[in-house]
């Protein structure tokens, strides 16, 4: 099964070559990300790519690292963009990918604009510990980033918490106006700027990590991965369109 799926990956890129000798830029690009990287970065480089060529088809999955590095390694995706780990070299699929890194992401916390703290600046975790909390689920490396976040206060894990990965139903528990979150600042910013929601001012940025994006060192990429790729560094350099912030 994993020969066949390193077969099928290098048989899509055969197929882009013939496209892009036939009819100029065209093929399928196969993307995996995790939701920090899917809120701006990618919106904005598949603008790009489209602006070059319209034939590409994208595919997006979402999901954690657990899932994206080993569908990578063997070839069912083409590229995945997300948090690079602190340590990933103990990883199975480590030898097989390179990571090329795209910028540097910070955290923010945050809440309806109501929320009874947003007077107060700035706050610190443990004025908020006190109150509902939505954490990114256990296996996920924000969560890993929460739960250190919390020790280093000499914090608990807050009492009341949801665990959850879904950005809709996270922006929904927060307008309880008393629901505390944390997310990375890309995710937050289109949210906060559409007035659902409003960040807390704790006196000095949080730093989440970098964001990257991974690629096999053993399978050369086809003609519209190679052009993705290029889309992405255009888009970290680029401002984000009013529309994607």
């Amino acid at each position: 099964m994993r020969r066949a799926k390193s077969l099928l990956a290098e048989l899509r890129s055969l197929t882009d070559e013939v496209n892009a000798f036939q009819e100029g830029t065209s093929g399928h690009v196969m993307v995996g990300t995790l939701i920090s990287a899917s809120s701006s970065l990618l919106p904005r480089a598949m603008q790009l790519l489209k602006q070059r060529a319209p034939g590409v088809l994208v595919s997006l999955r979402v999901g954690q690292m657990d899932q994206l590095f080993p569908a990578l390694a063997v070839g069912e995706l083409d590229l995945v963009v997300g948090r690079v780990p602190d340590d990933w070299s103990w990883r199975n699929e480590s030898p097989l990918l390179e990571v090329e890194v795209l910028y540097g992401e910070q955290l923010s916390v945050v809440a309806g604009v109501n929320h009874p703290l947003h007077g107060a600046a700035p706050v610190n975790l443990a004025q908020l510990h006190g109150f509902p909390w939505v954490l990114p689920t256990r296996d996920s490396l924000l969560r890993r980033t929460a739960d250190k976040l919390f020790a280093e206060a000499k914090l608990s894990t807050p009492g009341n918490v949801v665990e959850s990965l879904s950005i809709l139903t996270n922006i929904s528990l927060m307008q309880d106006q008393q629901t505390v979150a944390l997310m990375p600042y890309e995710a937050s910013q289109q949210f906060i700027q559409a007035g659902m929601l409003k960040a807390f001012d704790l006196g000095a940025p949080l730093q989440f990590g970098d964001i990257g994006c991974f690629f096999s060192n053993g399978r050369a990429l086809g003609p519209a991965a190679r052009l993705f790729r290029e889309c992405l560094n255009l888009a970290r350099e680029e401002p984000a369109s009013p529309a994607l912030s």
